[in-house]
């Protein structure tokens, strides 16, 4: 039983790291430049590159998922454009779903 157990906590560890890995990596394939949506269309060559700077993809692809990872697993799921926590977000959403569920 403990055996079973233990197998389905270790494939639960795959899944969760495949899923990740995964979402992480269609979005590294979308064509876009996250400065331009912070910045607007007519951000100059420099606020690009300080937006890049600020939100880490300057950075290669393994730092930028590690530290995808880090801030998932310490419960921090970053910032919309808009501004607003994405934590606040979801938490002002579950009771509704929890009604609809």
């Amino acid at each position: 039983m403990i055996a079973y157990v233990l197998r389905r906590l270790l494939w639960g560890v795959v899944v969760i790291v495949v899923l990740t890995f995964t979402t992480f990596a269609v979005f590294q394939l979308i064509p876009y430049n996250p400065g331009y949506i912070l910045d607007g269309p007519d951000a100059t060559p420099s606020q690009l590159r300080a937006a890049d700077r600020k939100l880490g993809v300057d950075r290669s692809i393994w730092h930028q998922y590690g530290s995808f990872l880090w801030r998932i697993v310490h419960g921090n799921l970053g910032t919309s454009f808009a501004g607003r926590r994405l934590n606040a977000e979801l938490a002002a959403a579950l009771p509704v779903t929890g009604v609809l569920v």
